[in-house]
């Protein structure tokens, strides 16, 4: 299942972006967007957080110019879940 991702805080530049992606509950993977496109695919630094007890594993695939899909190692379920997002291009 394919949920948006929505920037809650962040920065941005021509090169740089970090922001906050709050993840919903129910899903098992997550289409991320960058607040703004690169012209080349970059270089993509992601972590997952969770205020709760569960623990969750976060993978970063197909990695293009407008985002990325984040794959969890189980479904979510639980509310506080976050991802940290760092992309850097050139």
């Amino acid at each position: 299942m394919f949920v948006n991702g929505v920037a809650l805080t962040g920065s941005s530049d021509t090169t740089t972006q970090t922001f906050v992606t709050v993840v919903p509950t129910g899903v098992d993977c997550l289409a991320v967007s960058y607040t703004s496109a690169y012209a080349a695919t970059p270089f993509v630094s992601a972590t997952i957080s969770s205020t709760g007890d569960i623990i969750y594993q976060m993978n970063v695939r197909q990695i293009t110019s407008s985002g990325y899909l984040a794959i969890f190692s189980d479904t979510i379920t639980e509310n506080g879940v976050t991802i940290n997002t760092y992309a850097k291009g050139g």
